[in-house]
């Protein structure tokens, strides 16, 4: 199930900081999303993206994927931290790349996260991270 129509409502972000193009499906605990790169994408250098940049993209996803499994009151997702990331090569442009996020644990607002990056078999990162969720009106209170 495809839902490229519905990042828009599920993130903030908009380009060219929105590293989610597609929400292609939301399933249990896991999420898949894509990202994907045209050959003259502005994000890219030297017709590359830098790993660093794809856990943003899994950050994303996560804020995607929880925001679409809440009904009623809107919520928005900051990053708290980064546990751990690997990287193992540049997203090319001219491809999709494939966002795979799994929701490990969560502590009250703070969601932990794993997730992975890849360019058709190829990896390209992997994370761990926490997502803090905060409804709309404590964001305002604050």
């Amino acid at each position: 199930m495809k839902y490229a129509a519905q990042i828009d409502s599920l993130l903030p972000h908009r380009p060219p900081f929105r590293f989610v193009d597609e929400l292609v499906e939301v399933s249990g605990e896991r999420g898949e999303f894509c990202l994907c790169l045209a050959a003259d994408d502005p994000r890219l250098l030297e017709g590359a993206m830098s790993p660093v940049l794809l856990v943003e993209a899994l950050a994303q996803s996560a804020a995607a994927y929880q925001h679409s499994r809440i009904t009623g009151e809107s919520h928005r997702g900051l990053l708290a931290s980064i546990d751990s990331a690997r990287f193992f090569g540049a997203a090319r442009g001219g491809e999709r790349v494939q966002l795979l996020i799994r929701r490990d644990r969560s502590y009250g607002a703070f969601v932990r996260f794993s997730g992975t990056a890849t360019q058709g078999p190829r990896p390209l990162a992997e994370a761990e991270f926490t997502v803090c969720y905060l409804s709309d009106t404590a964001v305002t209170d604050a």
